[in-house]
This record gives structure tokens, sequence and C-alpha cells, in this order.
């Protein structure tokens, strides 16, 4: 037996939950930006507890979306209502949004287990350059993830 969440708030298809979600996802780059500048004022506590607090929600609003995913039956009993529901260019949408999605959060996690016990000993240290390096690949990731969210919501949800 499925179950479903109530409708969102933006007046699609979507239920609340992927409304929340999806508007997580366009916020990621926005809320990653405003760390960079925090980090290069060198408010570094700011920068550390903004990623770290952005982490975990979006942690927690993946494990909560894919509860919410397997609850209604699956991805597509969740867009079913699509004009693209089930179709190859659908399917091909999502698995390059996962992918690309949990591949920028894997990442994420170990930039942020690399950098946390770094973080009193050094600032900003010799492991800053990767630091860098590794942060610029998480952003664009989430601009990745962003843009792809916006194709997997439309397609699914919208038309």
């Amino acid at each position: 037996e499925t179950m479903r969440l109530p409708a969102g708030f933006l007046g699609t298809r979507a239920d609340v939950l992927a409304d929340v979600v999806f508007i997580s996802v366009l916020a990621t780059p926005l809320l990653i930006r405003w760390g960079l500048l925090q980090a290069r004022s060198k408010a570094y506590v700011k920068h550390r507890n903004l990623m770290t607090g952005l982490i975990s929600v979006l942690l927690l609003a993946v494990i909560l979306f894919e509860t919410d995913i397997r609850l209604a039956g699956g991805s597509g009993s969740l867009m079913a209502g699509s004009r693209f529901a089930g179709t190859p260019g659908l399917k091909a949408l999502l698995i390059a949004h996962v992918l690309g999605n949990v591949a920028t959060f894997v990442l994420w996690v170990v930039l942020a287990a690399r950098s946390w016990p770094r973080f009193r000993k050094e600032l900003p240290g010799n492991y800053a350059p990767r630091h860098r390096q590794l942060g610029t690949w998480v952003y664009w990731g989430t601009i990745y993830g962003a843009v792809t969210a916006v194709a997997m919501y439309v397609a699914g949800f919208v038309l």
C-alpha cells in the first residue's frame, strides 16, 4: 500500500516534501556562495557552521525525500501524472540527477571530514588550497544539482 503526503505549495503535482526539497536544492548554491564569501573574509567559524548546518539539513531532507518516494511506490509513482512518466528521457534525467548529486554529496562529506580536524590547528594552513579546490567542485556540483532538479521538477510535476 502506498502513502502520499499532502499537495505541495508550488501549485504543481508535487507533494509538500518534494516542494521543500526542490526549494532547498535551488537555495544550496546560493548558500554555499555566501559561505565562500564568509571564508574569504576570514569568518572561518561562520563558514564552518554554515557548511556543517547546510550539509546536515540536506542529508535530512534527502533521507526524508527518499522515504517519501518509497512510501509513494517509487519515483515512477511520484511522477505518474507527468506526460513523460516512464519515458527513457525522464529515466535518463533521473539517473543523471541522482548520480551527480550523490557524487557531489560524497565529495562534500569527504571535504567536511578532512577539514574538521584541521579547523583549529591551522587556518588557513597547508590544506587550504586543496580545501578550496574541493569546495569549488562541490559548489559547481550543487549548481549541476539545481539545474537538473529544475529539469526533473518541471518534467515530473509540471508538464
